[in-house]
C-alpha cells in the first residue's frame, strides 16, 4: 500500500543550458555590438535567477542574465561561456565561438562603377545610337585591371563588344542602337566589369532601351511562337525563326510559300493560276498559265462565217485582214 512503500530520494540535477544566439562561429567586427542569448531550465528551480546565470570569455567575465550585450570583445578568435547555477550548488554550461576581426586596414583595389543602371526611350522611327558615359575608379588602395563586356549586339563599349585589359580610372562610352531593337518593347542588355585580379570583384550594368509604345506591351505578342515578335516578324504567323527572304520584298519565305489566295488547296508559290480556284492545275496547251485563267475562246458555227464576212467588209477590212479577223474569232478559214 501507499502507507508501506519505500520514500526514495531523487538526487539533484545540474540545470540545462543552451545558448539560442548568436550560433557558433559567428563573425563580426571590432568594436560592432553583440547580442548573446541563452535558455535555462532547471527541474528543481524550475527558474534560475540571472544573477545565477553567467557571461565570460577566455579573459574574464562580461556579465550577468539571460541575456547579454556586448561591444568590448577583443580581436581574435574568443569563445564565450554561460554558465547556469541553481540552488543546489549545481552548475552547467555551454559556449560558442565568435570571430572578431578587425578590417581598419585599407582595402585593395576594388571596381566603383558610376553609373549602375542607363536607360534611354526613343520612338518607333529610324533613331541615332543613345549614348552615356560610364565611370569607373578603384575604391581602394591601387588601381583595378578589369574587362568591360557587352552581353547584347545593340550595346556597344567604346564601340565594340568587349574590352581587356583596362585600368582604372577609366571612363567608357556606352552605346545602344535603337535600330537593333524591336518596337513595342523594353529590350535589355547588360555590361559586365570584371577585376582581373580578384574573380569575385565584379560589377554588372543593367542598360534599358525602349523604342515606340510600350505601355500596351504589344512588343511583346510572338503569336507563331517562332522568337521573333510580331513588331519585328516578317512572317508573323508562320514559324521562321530564321526571317528568310529570299527575294527581298519584305514577306518571309515562310509566307509566302503558304499564302493561298484563291483558296484552292495550292500555294500561290505553286498555283498555275493564283487568282482563280482551279484544284486540277489543268494546263492544256502547257503555256504554264492554268487553263483557269486563259482568256475564253468564242466559239462560231459555220452558218455565222458570211455574218463575219459581211462585217469585215462592213468595217473596210479585206484580204489578209479578214483572214487574220476570221482566224482569231474561231480560226475559221476566210475561204
Amino acid at each position: 500500500s501507499y502507507a508501506d512503500s519505500i520514500p526514495v530520494d531523487i538526487a539533484p540535477k545540474a540545470p540545462v543550458v543552451t545558448i539560442q544566439s548568436p550560433a557558433d562561429g559567428y563573425r563580426v567586427q571590432w568594436n560592432q555590438l553583440v547580442t548573446f542569448e541563452s535558455a535555462v531550465r532547471d527541474v528543481q528551480d524550475r527558474e534560475v535567477a540571472d544573477e545565477s546565470i553567467e557571461w565570460s570569455t577566455q579573459y574574464g567575465p562580461l556579465g550577468t542574465g539571460r541575456i547579454l550585450q556586448t561591444d568590448t570583445l577583443p580581436v581574435g578568435d574568443i569563445t564565450v561561456t554561460v554558465t547556469a547555477t541553481n540552488s543546489f550548488g549545481l552548475a552547467a554550461a555551454a559556449a560558442v565561438l565568435v570571430v572578431v576581426a578587425d578590417d581598419l586596414s585599407p582595402p585593395g583595389p576594388k571596381l566603383s562603377v558610376d553609373p549602375q543602371q542607363i536607360g534611354w526611350h526613343v520612338e518607333d522611327v529610324e533613331a541615332a545610337p543613345q549614348e552615356a558615359s560610364l565611370a569607373i575608379q578603384s575604391a581602394g588602395v591601387g588601381d583595378v585591371v578589369f574587362d568591360a563586356t557587352s552581353d547584347t549586339d545593340w550595346l556597344l563599349v567604346n564601340g565594340v563588344g568587349a574590352l581587356s585589359g583596362l585600368t582604372s580610372p577609366q571612363t567608357l562610352l556606352v552605346t545602344a542602337d535603337p535600330n537593333l531593337v524591336p518596337p513595342g518593347v523594353t529590350s535589355t542588355g547588360h555590361i559586365t566589369l570584371q577585376s582581373l585580379t580578384d574573380t569575385q570583384d565584379f560589377v554588372v550594368v543593367t542598360v534599358l532601351l525602349s523604342k515606340g509604345n510600350v505601355f500596351d506591351r504589344t512588343g511583346e505578342i510572338d503569336t507563331d511562337e517562332d522568337g521573333v515578335v510580331d513588331a519585328a516578324d516578317n512572317c508573323p504567323y508562320a514559324p521562321n525563326s530564321d526571317q528568310l527572304d529570299s527575294d527581298g520584298d519584305g514577306i518571309g519565305d515562310a509566307c509566302t510559300s503558304e499564302m493561298d489566295s484563291d483558296g484552292d488547296g495550292v500555294s500561290d508559290s505553286s498555283d498555275n493560276c493564283p487568282a482563280v480556284p482551279n484544284a486540277d492545275q489543268l494546263d492544256s496547251d502547257g503555256d504554264g498559265a492554268g487553263d483557269a485563267c486563259a482568256e475564253p475562246v468564242e466559239e462560231f458555227a459555220a452558218g455565222d462565217v458570211g455574218a463575219l464576212k459581211e462585217e469585215a467588209v462592213g468595217v473596210g477590212v479585206a484580204g489578209e485582214e479578214a483572214a487574220e479577223l476570221l482566224a482569231v474569232h474561231g480560226g475559221i478559214s476566210s475561204d
